[in-house]
């Protein structure tokens, strides 16, 4: 039971996710980071140049000998493991964005000062690191349990080509295989849930933070809805009236085609093609050039 000594803050929320940054090579360490940058660049080879290079050599050399599970389970595989080194990628080259987002979110805990509040942050902090185990569980399950339907029925779970083993040979060479197959999954299987978790992590605690700093109780609530109609009310009445007359201007082609020109002057329908030409192009009213005025970009502000 939380009790005033022992809550937690809110980049909390992220504990047992930086255990796994740690684990996959994403969070290094203040100390022997050159032999954690090695262990990373191969943790990385491993799972994002051998998984898929693999998967395609025993494509070519296997094929004619897998059943339409093994063929399905190993195709799924092989478009994850084209998607995930680009997930990766992204992730740890936008990885300050995570930093900076902690440090936000101390900022805000400074706002809850009272001893429920803090509380609720604590509660959210649980929830958030609930919900990361709660995904490892799934992950490593289905990892887990392919790896023993498929070991137990004397199979290769997925079929990844292995250069040094020929899990053909024998019994041991087999499980040496399996083994070597799980392990590099679970490698894989962990850093797509580090991609997948990510934004959920955040949006728990950012919407636990935004209610306790703005609903905070009924008179806050009622304050910032009525800032947020004030807002609209500005607003909004101009968005709506420019797509009214986008509107109107997109009507304007279809009417100058219908109007009675078939028998007017010849200046007249030159004047006309003209007209109709530049009226075919869309009208666009934008603010200081740089987004659109419309009641779409008013209500996503």
């Amino acid at each position: 039971k939380p009790n005033p000594t022992n809550l937690l803050t809110s980049p909390d929320s992220f504990r047992y996710f930086e255990y796994g940054m740690f684990c996959m090579g994403w969070h290094t360490p203040a100390t022997h980071k050159i032999i954690y940058y090695i262990t990373s660049c191969l943790i990385f080879a491993w799972c994002a140049v051998y998984l898929p290079i693999g998967i395609i050599i025993s494509f070519k050399t296997d094929i004619n000998t897998f059943t339409p599970n093994e063929l399905l389970t190993v195709m799924q595989l092989f478009f994850n493991s084209v998607g995930m080194p680009f997930k990766v990628l992204f992730f740890n080259l936008y990885i300050s964005g995570f930093y900076k987002a902690k440090k936000l979110l101390s900022e805000m805990d400074k706002r809850c000062t009272t001893l429920k509040e803090r509380v609720e942050v604590h509660q959210g902090v649980v929830r958030c690191n609930k919900a990361y185990l709660i995904y490892q569980f799934i992950y490593t399950a289905y990892t887990i349990s392919t790896f023993l339907s498929a070991a137990l029925s004397g199979k290769l779970p997925w079929r990844i080509y292995n250069p040094f083993v020929d899990f053909r040979e024998s019994r041991s060479s087999f499980w040496k295989a399996a083994l070597n197959e799980t392990a590099l999954m679970l490698f894989a299987v962990t850093q797509t849930l580090m991609s997948d978790i990510y934004p959920l992590l955040y949006g728990l605690i950012l919407g636990l933070m935004i209610n306790l700093l703005f609903f905070a109780d009924i008179w806050t609530g009622l304050a910032t809805v009525a800032y947020i109609n004030g807002l609209m009310v500005q607003t909004f009445p101009f968005c709506f009236v420019c797509d009214l007359l986008k509107k109107d201007c997109e009507l304007l082609v279809s009417a100058i085609f219908h109007s009675n020109w078939i028998n007017s002057s010849r200046s007249y329908k030159s004047s006309l093609r003209y007209f109709l030409k530049n009226a075919q192009k869309s009208i666009a009213f934008t603010a200081g050039s740089i987004f659109p005025i419309s009641t779409g970009s008013n209500i996503k502000v």
